[in-house]
């Protein structure tokens, strides 16, 4: 999936116009024209995240992080502070 990494910016103040018109102009191309997909991926995750939040959507790989000994597969922190498998 596209993103926008911003490029260098220039050490003088004279190529601040090109570079500001230049980058401006990758930014609105990619908001634009957003890219497609058949889906979201989630990166499996091995250890249970350190910053925990209520509504995070995570996928366990269900042998080192199993949060609710359910297995592998998707899971939603909720506001009381517990997992519950998708």
């Amino acid at each position: 999936m596209p993103q926008y990494i911003k490029s260098i910016v220039p050490t003088t103040v004279d190529e601040m116009p090109e570079f500001l018109e230049w980058e401006l102009s990758r930014i609105e191309r990619l908001q634009d024209n957003p890219p497609s997909y058949a889906g979201v991926f989630f990166e499996v995750l091995t250890a249970e995240p350190v910053d925990l939040r209520t509504g995070l959507v995570v996928f366990a790989d269900g042998v080192n992080f199993n949060p609710t000994s359910e297995g592998e597969g998707l899971y939603v922190r909720l506001s009381t502070d517990v997992w519950v498998k998708l």
